[in-house]
C-alpha cells in the first residue's frame, strides 16, 4: 500500500509499505554493511554453511556454485562431505543421506537470490536464502532464535543407539545476527 500527501507539485510525505521478503533481505544486508564497514573489506567465506553430526567427525558442506559472478540456476548450491574420520576424503551423499540432507531450490524474483530448504524433516519449514552481499560474496541467511542471521552451522545430535537410519534427538542452529553481529544459537527438537 502507498500513502502520499502532496502539496502542489512537491511530495511532503510518502510512506510506502513493502512486504516483499526479497526487499527486506537487500535492506538487511545493506544495513549490516553500513553498521560494520570493516566487513566491506573482508574476504568471502569459503562455505555458505555446514552440517556436522555427533556420531562421527565428517562434515557436510554447502557451497555456492558460482560461475561468472552468478549462482548456477539449476544447482546454486553444491553439497559434499569431507570425511574427516577417513583422511579428509571428499564424497557425495549416499542414497540414504539424500532425503535427510538434500535441498529443494526455488529461484526468487530478485536477481541472484535463491531460497533453499534442507529436506531434513526438522528443518523443512525453515527458509534459507542464498545470494550475494554488496562485495559479491555468496551468503546464506535464515532466522535463528527469531532473528535475521547469517547461517554458519547446523549440528545434528544423533541418538547413540541409532541403526542405519540415524535417530535425531535435536539440531542446534548457529548463526550471526545480521544487525548486531551477535552469535546466535537455536535448538530444534526432533519431531
Amino acid at each position: 500500500q502507498k500513502y502520499c500527501a502532496v502539496n502542489g507539485s512537491s511530495v511532503i510525505f510518502c510512506l510506502c509499505r513493502i512486504h516483499l521478503k526479497v526487499e527486506s533481505m537487500k535492506k538487511m544486508i545493506l544495513r549490516l554493511l553500513l553498521l560494520c564497514p570493516a566487513l566491506a573489506f573482508a574476504e568471502c567465506a569459503e562455505h555458505l554453511f555446514y552440517i556436522d553430526k555427533s556420531d562421527n567427525a565428517n562434515v557436510l558442506y554447502y557451497d555456492a556454485a558460482v560461475t561468472d559472478g552468478k549462482l548456477d540456476k539449476k544447482n546454486p548450491v553444491k553439497l559434499y562431505w569431507i570425511m574427516s574420520a577417513e583422511k579428509n576424503q571428499t564424497e557425495g551423499r549416499t542414497m540414504l543421506e539424500k532425503p535427510q540432507f538434500g535441498i529443494k531450490v526455488k529461484e526468487m524474483e530478485a536477481e541472484k537470490l535463491y531460497q533453499i530448504n534442507v529436506r531434513n524433516k526438522n528443518l523443512s519449514n525453515r527458509n534459507i536464502y542464498v545470494g550475494f552481499d554488496e562485495n559479491g560474496c555468496a551468503i546464506a541467511t535464515t532466522t535463528v532464535d527469531g532473528k535475521e542471521a547469517f547461517l554458519n552451522r547446523i549440528f545434528v545430535q544423533i541418538s547413540p543407539n541409532s541403526g542405519i537410519l540415524p535417530d535425531v534427538q535435536h539440531l542446534d542452529i548457529f548463526g550471526t545476527d545480521i544487525h548486531s553481529g551477535e552469535k546466535l544459537t537455536e535448538r530444534v527438537s526432533a519431531k
